[in-house]
């Protein structure tokens, strides 16, 4: 009855006092479709908002939808909401930019977007909007208040009942505004709890679940009713339940941050997913009520990651461990102190022809026999041994706490019974047999890393001494057989790189003494190892003799030099280039060898007569064999000449008889010139030698340009060195030409025989 009363009341105080209370009731009529605006606007950006989030999260939003939410909220608004409407119009362009970005799959850039232009957008407004609502609540109650001066003024109890109905209407205005904001709030986060892939739980004091999203029914793949008011600890794996207990703990202190746990939960499939969850407290905030658990499922990335780490250390194929993770377990048990009655030894094991599983039965025949191999070593280990691939059918196991070399050789016993067991390839059954190589390191080791290295390298030795044995055969190292080892090894190698004709050739020029021309070169074998880099020819040479290996050098340099010579000689005017090339005892003494020189030789193209074959002393003996290669060499228009005369045994006889037409003055005699007279006895007695049986001289090894000055009074005919020119290859040997002849005639000499 009191408010109708106070309306009628008013109503007609009204009447009384229109003229001079309409304007502020005006006024406050104003303010207040001001605030209603303000809060249409408020609401329109509550919404856009929700949709942004609900976008973000993989929901659906219509672009159309967003429009008319803006257009909406223009109809009928003031003049003093246009800023703000126009910051709504360009916050609705950059949602809708967002879900463009979405659609196209660039999550990145519709995150970009949020941060750079949607949050912004969104503060300004708020910003705006909670202004306009302050100012118009701020112009109302001023309104009123001079409404309410004027009332008073005229009649206290005219005051009373306006005053009354004022403020009744007020009390409403400001719960229906309350209650729409409350809902819109509610709304909001309804909205973005039920579309967020994150699980978010809200647990009691007594950890039962109060309030679930519904992520966490669907992660955990059951109906959302069953997660109410359960036990916390039945959502995680029994092996993290004490984990979960110490957590909640924490995040329950007087003050506690947040607490990050992982935790690993079982689906209703019996899957197991791992999340990393976030517990915060919510220290006595009735709207919450309770503790909120935020997790992320992190199963893929962890699974990843585990799969990747696994890759890094593990063999693809067989899962062995690979060659890196091997080394670091055989440094860590190096390093590990332990008792001095134990020791640890390192296996190398190789399957015998495996190549030829490969060859007959097919790459994936091989491949099935590698990891069924693998299991079966992997049966014969301790605990703490471990077993590597480390390419190819090769394997390595570490043997831990061994108690002597015995222990190693018995695992090796039972290995090589379990690998001869026949193995079932391609429906067949396939029996193959395996090597092994035992090494065990010194007492004391000092340096980690060299340890390391001289155990694989003495397994690898042993390795290759069980299959010079006959294979299927056990060897431990023997520190005797290492250097016969590294020469098998390089003779193996030499073998390899003349099969693939990885040998290059290099030449060095020889020089004429009294014209400063260059006359000819010499052929020079030269090897680089994949592994070891150069190898001189004085460690090379001698494996290659003792091999029978010389035969197969010779024939490739003499058809490389031919070949090179003659490409030069296209691009290079002038007689054909002369070439040195040097035969062995075993070329000359075996007449298939001597048949195939004279064929590559005649197949060549190149001149016989400018082609010196060079040979040893060493060489010249009472052969018949030598003789007749000797004398058909010469036939064909080939010279012959002694290189490095004067350091053998040979009679001077042999000078007479055999068909000799160059003596080359050997290295040691040429360094002794140019330091007087006595010293050049020898270099001078070889040349006298030489001009009285008609043969030219050649002076190897000149460094000097007194040297070369005494070689020229001597009356040595040409000379080579490291004064005129080191050794190149052929393609620097023609540039080499090319630019002497290039030169002036004045300056047209090699360099230190002007």
């Amino acid at each position: 009855m009191v408010p109708a009363a106070a309306f009628l009341f008013a109503g007609l105080m009204a009447l009384l006092f229109a003229w001079t209370t309409s304007g502020q009731l005006r006024a406050v009529a104003r303010a207040h479709r001001t605030a209603e605006a303000a809060a249409k606007v408020q609401s329109v950006l509550d919404r856009l908002s929700a949709r942004e989030w609900a976008a973000m999260a993989g929901a659906t939003v219509d672009p159309e939808e967003l429009r008319h939410l803006v257009d909406d909220a223009g109809v009928d608004a003031p003049t003093s909401l246009q800023p703000a409407l126009s910051e709504l119009r360009s916050l609705e362009a950059a949602i809708e930019a967002q879900l463009t970005a979405l659609e196209q799959g660039r999550r990145d850039a519709a995150e970009e977007i949020d941060e750079s232009t949607v949050d912004p957008l969104y503060d300004s407004i708020s910003e705006q909007v909670g202004e306009l609502r302050s100012r118009a609540d701020r112009d109302a109650d001023a309104a009123r208040a001079a409404a309410d001066r004027i009332v008073w003024a005229l009649s206290s109890l005219a005051v009373a009942a306006v005053g009354l109905v004022l403020a009744y209407s007020t009390k409403v205005a400001r719960d229906r505004a309350s209650a729409e904001a409350a809902e819109l709030a509610t709304r909001r986060f309804r909205s973005l709890v039920e579309h967020a892939p994150d699980v978010v739980l809200v647990v009691d004091d007594d950890d039962r679940v109060r309030y679930h999203a519904p992520a966490a029914a669907r992660m955990l793949g059951c109906r959302p009713e069953l997660l109410d008011g359960l036990p916390l600890r039945e959502l995680v794996v029994a092996e993290d339940a004490d984990a979960l207990r110490v957590a909640l703990e924490r995040s329950r202190l007087p003050g506690s941050p947040p607490v990050a746990q992982r935790l690993r939960v079982a689906t209703a499939s019996g899957e197991r997913r791992v999340l990393d969850a976030i517990l915060t407290a919510g220290h006595g905030d009735a709207s919450i009520g309770g503790l909120v658990l935020n997790a992320r499922d992190v199963t893929e990335s962890v699974s990843l990651q585990a799969e990747l780490t696994h890759l890094a250390f593990h063999d693809r194929l067989t899962g062995l461990a690979n060659r890196s993770l091997f080394n670091d377990r055989l440094a860590h048990a190096l390093r590990r102190p332990g008792p001095s009655t134990t020791t640890i030894a390192v296996m190398f094991v190789d399957l015998d022809d495996f190549k030829v599983v490969n060859d007959t039965m097919g790459h994936a025949a091989g491949d099935q026999l590698l990891v069924d191999a693998a299991n079966r070593i992997g049966l014969c280990l301790r605990a703490g041994d471990t077993a590597c691939r480390l390419g190819g059918d090769e394997f390595a196991i570490i043997l831990d706490n061994l108690a002597n070399v015995a222990d190693a050789q018995q695992l090796a016993d039972r290995l090589l019974e379990a690998l001869t067991l026949p193995f079932e390839l391609a429906g067949q059954l396939r029996t193959v047999t395996a090597s092994i190589g035992i090494s065990t390191p010194p007492n004391q080791v000092t340096d980690c890393d060299l340890a390391i290295e001289r155990l694989l390298l003495d397994a690898d030795i042993a390795l290759y001494h069980a299959k010079r044995a006959g294979k299927n055969q056990i060897v431990v190292f023997n520190p005797e057989r290492h250097d016969t080892h590294e020469r098998n090894r390089l003779r193996a190698d030499l073998t390899d790189a003349l099969r693939r004709e990885d040998i290059e050739v290099y030449y060095q020029p020889i020089v004429d003494l009294d014209t400063n021309a260059v006359v000819g070169v010499e052929a020079l074998a030269r090897w680089t190892h994949a592994e070891r880099g150069p190898i001189g020819p004085a460690e090379f040479i001698p494996i290659a003799e003792e091999s029978g290996l010389i035969i197969q050098l010779g024939e490739q340099v003499l058809r490389r030099a031919l070949s090179d010579l003659r490409a030069i000689a296209f691009v290079s005017p002038g007689p054909p280039l002369g070439v040195a090339v040097n035969l062995s005892a075993l070329q000359l003494r075996s007449p298939d060898a001597i048949d195939r020189a004279i064929a590559i030789i005649e197949a060549s193209g190149h001149p016989p007569s400018s082609l010196t074959i060079e040979l040893t002393e060493s060489v010249l003996a009472d052969d018949p064999a030598t003789l007749d290669a000797l004398e058909r060499l010469r036939s064909l228009g080939c010279r012959i000449a002694i290189d490095d005369f004067g350091t053998g045994f040979s009679s001077l006889s042999y000078l007479e008889r055999l068909p000799i037409d160059v003596l080359k003055i050997d290295r040691p005699f040429t360094q002794r010139l140019g330091q007087g007279t006595a010293r050049a006895s020898l270099a001078h007695t070889i040349v006298e030698l030489a001009r009285n049986q008609h043969l030219i001289t050649v002076a190897e090894g000149v460094e000097t340009a007194e040297q070369a000055d005494e070689l020229r009074q001597l009356g040595c005919d040409r000379a080579q060195g490291y004064l005129l020119a080191r050794p190149m290859p052929a393609a620097a040997l023609q540039q080499f030409l090319l630019n002497a002849q290039a030169a002036p005639p004045a300056t047209s000499t090699v360099p230190g025989c002007s």
